[in-house]
C-alpha cells in the first residue's frame, strides 16, 4: 500500500473511532466498511466493525467479523473477549466459554476478562462454576481489587458466605470506596444472621452510592427482621424503583412483607409486577407463594412456578422421564416411605402429621422423617422423632449428601412436604433419591417440577378440571388431603382467658379470623366492614403479625366509618394457648384467594363454624375440603353475597351457632376429617398403587378416590 493509501486508511479508521466513541454506530461501521475495501487486512477494522454491530444489538451479524479480526492478529487486544461477548448474546454460549479461554490466554491479567468469563460460567454451570474460575485467577491478580470483589460475590451465591467475608473484606481494603463490595458484605453477614454488621454494610454501601438497588433491597430485609414494616416496605420501594437486578428475588419480599402489614396499595401495584415477571415467560427467582396469596388463576400460578425452577435449576433440570429403577421390594415386603420437610419442629405442618406417622399401619409402610430444619427441643420435636421408624437430621449436608443419604435409605416414595415454602430444599428432590417423588400438605398449589412425580389433593381442592393445574400427577384422597392430630395440646378450658382479659367485649359478637395477615384481601376486609355496619354488636378479632398490619387496618377502618376499636387483635401465644382463643369467638371469617389450612381445622377441632367462599384454585378451596369432611358443607359459600348474608344470620341467632357447635362436638369422634386412621390407610393405598405402578413400567398418572376407598 502507498503512503498516500495508508494515510487515507489511518484517517478513515480514526475519523470512525470518534463517530463509534460519540455513540453514532451506523456512521462508525460505514466507515470502517470504507477502510476494509481500502485495507481488506486492517484487523482494527474488522474488530470494531463487529463491536459497532455488537453495540447496536446485532451479534450474530457481528461474528464473521469478529472473527475474521482474530484470525488476522491473534493477540490483538480484546478481539477474543469481543467475540466471546457476541457468542454469548448470539446464545452459543459454549463457544463463548472456548473463546473466552483464549482471551485470558491472550490478557492473563485482563480483570474484566476474568469476571466475564465466570458470569458466563455460572450462566451455564452455576455459581460454583465462576467460584472456581475466580480462584484459579487469583494468583495472577493478587492486587486486582475487582477480581477479590468478584470472587466474593461468587462465593456468597454459591452459599459460602464466612468464606465470601474473608474475601470482600480483602477487596474492602484494597477499594473502601466500592459500593458493591460493601453491599455484598451486608448480603454475606445477613447469611450468617448477623445483623449489625450486615445493617452496618448495607448503610456503607448505601452511602456511596445512593442508587445502589441491591444494598438497598437487602436494608429492607433486615428492617423487616426487626420489626420495622413501614421502614422496610419503604427500603423496597427505593429498591424497586432503582431496578434491583435479582430476577424478582426482592418483589417476593417486598410483595409478602406489603400483604403482612396489609399496606393494600403497595400489595396490588407490586403483585401487578410479579404477575408481569412470570408473563415474560423466562426463568426468575419469584418465589410462586407470593401469587398464591393475591391470585385466583391457576395458569398464572403454574406459570410461576415453572419460571421459579427454572431459575433454581436452569439447563440441569431433569426432565420427568428421568427416573430411577423400581428396587425390588417382596410382594409383603412394607415400602419405605420418605418425609422430606424443614418443619420437623413447633410449626403448623408437623402439628398436622405427627399423628398421621404415629397411625401408619407398619405392616404397610415403614417410615422415615428427612429433617432439614432446626431441632427446637420442643415436645412436639421429640413426638415426631418418636412417631417414625427413623428419623434423620440432614440439615447439615448440602443437597447432593442429604439426597445420597435418602437413596441410600432404600426410600421408595419420597414425599415433600414444602414445596416452594420457606426454607425449602428442592435441590434434594430434583436429584432423585427415590424412585417415585410426590408432594403433600406444604404447598397447596401447582410446583411446576419434573422430579415430582404426583400431588396429593381430594375432590374438593382438586376437582376434575384441576389436572390443568398441574405438571404432576393428581392423586385424589376420598376425603380431605389435610391430616389432623386429634392429640393436638389445648388448655383446659378453666385456663382459657375470659373475654375482658383478652380485650373483648362480654356481650359482643366475636366474628374471629386467625389466619396469617398476608391472606386479608382489601376485597375480603371490605366485607368484613361491611358485616361491622350491618352488625353494630360485632367486633372483629384478627391475630397479630406485624404492629403495621392492625395500624393499617384500623385507618381504612375509620376511613370506611367503622370504630377501629372494633378490630380486637390478638397476641400471638405458644399453640396450646393459641387454640384455646377459639373458644372465645362465635364465628371464624375465611379469607380468599387463599383461605385458612390449620388455623381452620383448629377452629372446627374447637367446635368453632368457619364460613368459607372457594375460588378456583387449590389454595382458595381447602377450607372447603374441611368442612366438607367435618359434615358442614352448608358453611360453604357459592357467592361472597351469600358469605356476608350468612354470616349476619349466624350472628343474630345464638341458637343456630350452638347447633353447628354441637355437630362440630360429635364430628370430632365420628367425620372423616378427624379419623387419622382413615386418612392413614388411604394415604398407604394410594403409596401402594403409585409404587404398583412404577414397578410395572408405566408411567405416573391419575388416581381417583375410588381406587382408594
Amino acid at each position: 500500500m502507498t503512503a498516500p493509501a495508508a494515510a487515507l486508511v489511518a484517517d478513515l479508521l480514526a475519523k470512525a473511532l470518534r463517530h463509534h466513541h460519540a455513540g453514532r454506530l451506523a456512521t462508525a461501521e460505514a466507515l470502517y466498511r470504507q477502510v476494509l475495501t481500502r485495507a481488506p487486512d486492517t484487523a482494527d477494522a474488522w474488530h470494531l466493525r463487529g463491536v459497532a454491530a455488537s453495540q447496536a444489538g446485532r451479534a450474530t451479524a457481528a461474528l464473521p467479523w469478529l472473527r475474521r479480526a482474530l484470525v488476522l492478529a491473534p493477540a490483538l487486544p480484546d478481539a477474543a473477549y469481543n467475540l466471546a461477548l457476541a457468542l454469548d448474546d448470539s446464545g452459543d454460549g459454549a463457544a463463548a466459554e472456548t473463546v473466552f479461554r483464549l482471551a485470558v490466554a491472550v490478557a492473563p491479567r485482563d480483570a474484566r476478562v476474568r469476571r466475564r468469563q465466570a458470569l458466563l460460567a455460572e450462566a451455564r454451570h452455576g455459581p460454583a462454576a465462576a467460584v472456581a474460575l475466580l480462584r484459579a485467577a487469583a494468583p495472577a491478580l493478587a492486587d486486582r481489587p475487582t477480581l477479590w470483589g468478584a470472587l466474593g460475590a461468587a462465593l456468597l451465591r454459591a452459599g459460602q458466605p464466612e468464606e465470601a467475608i474473608a474475601v470482600l473484606t480483602r477487596a474492602r481494603a484494597a477499594a473502601p470506596a466500592d459500593a458493591a463490595v460493601w453491599a455484598n458484605l451486608g448480603a454475606a453477614w445477613r447469611a450468617l444472621d448477623r445483623p449489625g454488621p450486615a445493617t452496618t454494610a448495607c448503610r456503607a454501601a448505601i452511602a456511596l452510592d445512593p442508587g445502589l438497588a441491591a444494598a438497598h433491597a437487602n436494608l429492607a430485609r433486615l428492617t423487616a427482621a426487626r420489626g420495622a414494616a413501614e421502614a422496610a416496605l419503604a427500603g423496597f420501594e427505593a429498591a424497586l424503583r432503582l431496578g434491583v437486578d435479582d430476577r424478582g428475588a426482592t418483589l417476593t419480599d417486598a410483595v409478602m412483607l406489603a400483604r403482612q402489614a396489609c399496606d393494600f396499595d403497595r400489595a396490588a401495584r407490586w403483585t401487578v409486577a410479579a404477575a408481569r415477571l412470570v408473563a415474560d415467560g423466562g426463568p426468575h427467582q419469584l418465589a410462586p407463594f407470593a401469587l398464591l396469596l393475591g391470585t385466583d388463576d391457576p395458569a398464572l400460578q403454574l406459570a410461576a412456578a415453572r419460571g421459579y425452577v427454572r431459575g433454581l435449576f436452569g439447563p440441569t433440570l431433569p426432565t420427568p422421564t428421568r427416573r430411577p429403577p423400581a428396587r425390588p421390594t417382596a410382594a409383603d415386603a412394607p415400602l419405605v416411605i420418605g418425609y422430606l420437610s424443614a418443619d420437623f419442629h413447633q410449626h403448623p405442618t408437623a402439628e398436622l402429621v405427627v399423628e398421621l406417622f404415629e397411625r401408619h399401619d407398619r405392616r404397610r409402610v415403614r417410615v422415615h422423617a428427612y429433617s432439614t430444619g432446626p431441632d427446637d427441643g420442643s415436645e412436639l420435636r421429640h413426638r415426631l422423632t418418636g412417631a417414625v421408624d427413623r428419623f434423620v437430621d440432614l440439615s447439615a449436608l448440602d443437597d447432593t449428601a442429604a439426597a445420597a443419604r435418602i437413596a441410600a435409605d432404600q426410600v421408595a416414595l419420597l414425599v415433600d412436604l414444602k414445596g416452594h415454602t420457606a426454607n425449602a430444599r428442592p435441590g434434594i428432590p430434583v436429584r432423585r433419591p427415590a424412585p417415585v417423588q410426590l408432594h403433600h400438605l406444604g404447598y397447596p398449589g401447582p410446583l411446576g417440577a419434573p422430579y415430582l412425580d404426583y400431588v396429593i389433593g381430594d375432590p374438593v381442592v382438586a376437582p376434575p378440571q384441576a389436572s390443568a393445574w398441574f405438571d404432576a400427577c393428581l392423586i385424589r384422597l376420598p376425603d380431605c388431603y389435610q391430616p389432623n392430630d386429634r392429640g393436638r395440646a389445648v388448655v383446659p378450658l378453666a385456663e382459657t382467658p375470659s373475654r375482658r382479659a383478652l380485650g373483648l367485649p362480654d356481650a359482643a359478637v366475636v366474628l374471629c379470623c386467625f389466619n396469617n395477615t398476608t391472606k386479608i384481601t382489601p376485597e375480603v376486609f371490605q366485607v368484613w366492614l361491611s358485616l361491622l355496619h350491618r352488625l353494630p354488636e360485632a367486633v372483629l378479632w384478627l391475630l397479630d403479625t406485624v404492629a403495621a398490619a392492625g395500624t393499617n387496618l384500623r385507618l381504612i377502618a375509620a376511613a370506611a366509618g367503622v370504630d377501629p376499636a372494633r378490630l380486637v387483635v390478638a397476641a400471638r401465644r405458644p399453640a396450646a394457648q393459641y387454640r384455646a382463643l377459639y373458644r372465645r369467638a362465635d364465628l371464624f371469617l375465611d379469607t380468599a384467594p387463599y383461605t385458612g389450612h390449620t388455623t381452620a381445622s383448629d377452629a372446627l377441632w374447637l367446635g368453632l363454624p368457619v364460613l368459607t367462599c372457594p375460588g378456583q384454585t387449590m389454595a382458595s378451596r381447602v377450607a372447603a375440603s374441611l368442612l366438607t369432611a367435618a359434615g358442614l358443607p352448608e358453611l360453604i359459600m357459592p357467592s361472597w353475597t351469600a358469605y356476608e348474608d350468612t354470616a349476619v344470620a349466624l350472628a343474630r341467632d345464638p341458637a343456630a351457632r350452638a347447633a353447628l357447635a354441637a355437630r362440630l362436638a360429635q364430628a370430632r369422634t365420628v367425620a372423616p376429617l378427624f379419623d387419622t386412621d382413615r386418612f392413614a390407610r388411604a394415604l398407604e393405598r394410594a403409596y401402594a398403587c403409585a409404587w404398583r405402578d412404577h414397578g410395572a413400567g408405566r408411567a405416573p398418572r391419575a388416581i381417583g378416590p375410588e381406587e382408594l376407598t
